[in-house]
């Protein structure tokens, strides 16, 4: 490798490093006035560092990785500066007093202010990680829209920059001609790619909490049950706890993926799924204990039975008229033909947010704008599609039971909330990536030009039908 070549990717990372700063800092400087766009720029430039410096410690870290963090980082920092735009450009609005329309962002930012002043105690906050962590920002920086929103950043980085490291983890003895660095680079560009995924980084939503303190969980239980020793139970125990705080029925998959664990080498993996099952038990015990969720709010029991509530909280609302007219009074239909329902929920849930309703949640901070640039989500779903498809019934073929975990946490949404909730599935996402980066993988090798031509025609002709067809039906 000559000298020039070698430094090639660090001049590009530099150069693209520059030119990012450039482009956020004449974005803010656009939109914002100066104190607000001196404090949003260098707030994001702190995230970003932050993740810099994470995903440096990693052994997969390389320039081309760097470059696409630097990508991502970009993305998420324009999302930040158009939506503090949207936030404080009313009149008597402010940073510190923002205009939110968004109901969720509302009350974090109430409850945040309570913490912050004393006036709102933890136990009156049913899922209190994203106030608690606002609220110590502004202990400490004062009351302001960008702290918690640069937070947000923050999180999401180190979701992707984790997702590409779970990918590796996975695949790496099963894609010999990819390295560690190359498989997690690919899973962190893929990532990426899904706008609606990267969208809640920017908004003052506990999305990006959650899409952390998942990825965490579940690459700590890779790491334990493939020989890292214990050292992950420290970073399982320390993702679970903020996973519990942030959405607590999430940690029943937790339990569905230690099981699938336990079940590929039950007489090894007994111990260690035992002390995972007993650390989820407790913290949701803790949770329970503090917060008083399910009790005081909403029970796993409730979502199961209580049809009236779901049907309010889920379908009676305008956007889902037409939906309605087709699937009839979904929560007054019994178990069995909800779960006959499944492949008309389940494709409800992966096509929405649809590419055309841009200016439905503008309101909510511009950035929601793009949570409707759904096509790269449909080609990587598509790929990932091809595994279940193709590769998941060969007897050869490693991931079974990952994706068969994957696609449970993936029909369990659509199944209790007919479908309507995309953004429900979202934290999954970093999990679905490792099954189309081996997808590539076996289409590069094998070349069956034949299969891919057909399978891409005829998915292509699906998708544009549906899209097609649900476009007439909203008119």
């Amino acid at each position: 490798m000559t000298t020039s070549t070698y430094y090639t990717p660090q001049r590009a990372l530099t150069c693209c490093t520059v030119a990012a700063l450039i482009f956020s800092l004449a974005l803010s400087f656009t939109l914002c006035d100066s104190t607000t766009a001196s404090l949003t720029v260098c707030s994001c430039a702190v995230a970003y560092i932050i993740a810099c410096i994470v995903y440096n410690k990693s052994n997969f870290a390389d320039d081309s990785g760097r470059l696409v963090l630097l990508f991502a980082a970009t993305i998420l920092a324009s999302f930040i500066i158009l939506n503090v735009h949207t936030y404080v450009t009313y009149p008597d609005y402010s940073s510190s007093s923002p205009w939110l329309v968004n109901h969720d962002a509302k009350r974090h930012f109430s409850q945040s202010l309570g913490l912050y002043d004393g006036t709102l105690s933890i136990k009156n906050i049913p899922h209190p990680s994203l106030p608690l962590i606002t609220a110590g920002l502004w202990k400490l920086l004062g009351v302001n829209i960008i702290y918690p929103l640069a937070a947000n950043m923050l999180f999401t980085l180190l979701a992707i920059i984790l997702g590409g490291r779970l990918a590796a983890t996975l695949l790496l003895d099963k894609i010999h001609a990819m390295t560690a660095s190359r498989i997690s680079t690919v899973a962190m560009l893929l990532n990426t790619a899904v706008c609606n995924f990267m969208v809640h980084g920017s908004l003052l939503l506990r999305e990006s909490v959650i899409y952390f303190s998942l990825t965490l969980v579940m690459l700590s239980l890779c790491n334990l049950f493939t020989d890292k020793g214990m050292k992950p139970i420290f970073t399982f125990l320390a993702g679970t706890v903020l996973l519990v705080f942030s959405r607590s029925h999430l940690l029943f998959f937790v339990l569905a993926g230690i099981m699938t664990f336990l079940i590929r080498k039950p007489s090894r993996n007994i111990k260690i799924a035992i002390i995972a099952l007993l650390i989820v038990c407790s913290c949701y015990i803790a949770n329970e204990l503090i917060t008083g969720y399910d009790s005081k709010y909403i029970s796993p029991t409730d979502i199961m039975t209580n049809g009236q509530v779901m049907s309010d909280n889920y379908l009676n609302l305008n956007r889902h008229n037409a939906y309605k007219n087709i699937i009839g009074n979904y929560y007054d239909k019994s178990p069995l033909s909800r779960a006959f329902m499944l492949p008309v929920t389940a494709a409800v849930q992966f096509f929405i947010p649809f590419p055309w309703n841009f200016m439905r949640d503008i309101s909510f901070g511009f950035s929601q704008f793009f949570s409707h640039i759904s096509y790269p989500w449909y080609a990587i779903g598509g790929i990932i599609i091809f595994y279940y498809l193709f590769l998941w019934h060969k007897r050869g073929t490693p991931l079974r039971l990952w994706a068969l975990w994957v696609l449970i946490c993936y029909l369990v949404p659509a199944y209790l909330y007919a479908g309507s909730v995309s953004r429900y599935v979202l934290p999954f996402v970093p999990f679905m990536i490792p099954l189309a980066i081996y997808s590539l993988h076996y289409i590069k090798k094998h070349k069956p030009k034949r299969l891919i031509s057909t399978y891409a025609i005829v998915y292509c002709l699906l998708v544009g039908g549906t899209l097609f067809t649900c476009y007439i039906l909203q008119s």
